[in-house]
């Protein structure tokens, strides 16, 4: 389940191959999609009410995800408790009350929505294509991340906003889905429903229930040291026995 903390995002076919200079290009459009947003919007707060499915059980969720330059902060509270993953831009740290403080190995195993993936991008060996994702155009970038797992990217052709990601970890194929999309701050679009799904079951789906830009987000909270134990609550033992209950 840490996988889809946040989370916080078709059909789609393939219609030809291109490679060399429209990779670059392609990449060009999207990692300057990403510095117009980070000029306009200096941090981001966004809430969602969302919904995780494990073992036939559903588990209504509330999640926040402040976003400041490169820095991340992911909060998902279920059952009472709060699960915190902090990306200070160099490091990915979740904390919990009951694993503590761990470090991860990339933003897919942080459960991290993967917005600005340009930087996550491996040029080298990558592959553009394009095809649809529920009826909007798509550019298709397939390759490896940062990481070395294998991805694909789909990238609106008008946009540049993500519409989807694919990737396999741990032998299961994870596949992100944004939809939605609206103008929330000039001509930036941002989606306003995520689904998320593990070897094609849905896992989560979460709707936006707010966006905020500009409330000048101080750096502590992006410090994972300074998380304190009792920001990460207790289990509401009341909830956890309706839920064993369905």
């Amino acid at each position: 389940m840490k996988r889809v903390v946040l989370v916080v995002i078709g059909v789609f076919c393939i219609s030809g191959v291109a490679f060399g200079a429209e990779v670059s290009k392609v990449l060009k459009e999207i990692k300057g999609r990403d510095a117009k947003i980070e000029a306009l919007a200096k941090d981001v707060t966004m809430v969602m009410d969302s919904k995780m499915v494990s073992q036939d059980m559903e588990m209504q969720t509330n999640m926040k995800a402040i976003t400041k330059g490169k820095k991340r902060r992911t909060e998902m509270t279920m059952m009472g408790m709060k699960t915190i993953v902090v990306n200070n831009g160099s490091e990915i740290w979740m904390v919990s009350a009951q694993q503590g403080k761990k470090k991860m190995n990339s933003e897919s195993e942080g459960g991290q929505t993967p917005f600005g993936q340009a930087d996550n991008i491996k040029e080298d060996g990558l592959k553009v294509s394009e095809g649809t994702v529920n009826d909007k155009k798509c550019f298709i970038l397939e390759g490896q991340d940062n990481q070395n797992n294998q991805c694909k990217w789909y990238f609106d052709s008008a946009s540049f906003a993500l519409l989807k990601y694919e990737t396999k970890m741990n032998g299961q194929n994870m596949v992100l889905v944004n939809s939605g999309f609206k103008k929330v701050k000039g001509d930036i679009e941002m989606p306003s429903k995520m689904e998320f799904t593990t070897d094609g079951k849905l896992t989560m789906s979460g709707v936006v229930k707010s966006i905020e830009f500009n409330k000048g987000i101080k750096d502590e909270i992006f410090d994972v040291d300074s998380i304190k134990q009792e920001e990460l609550g207790k289990m509401d033992m009341e909830m956890m026995m309706k839920m064993m209950k369905k």
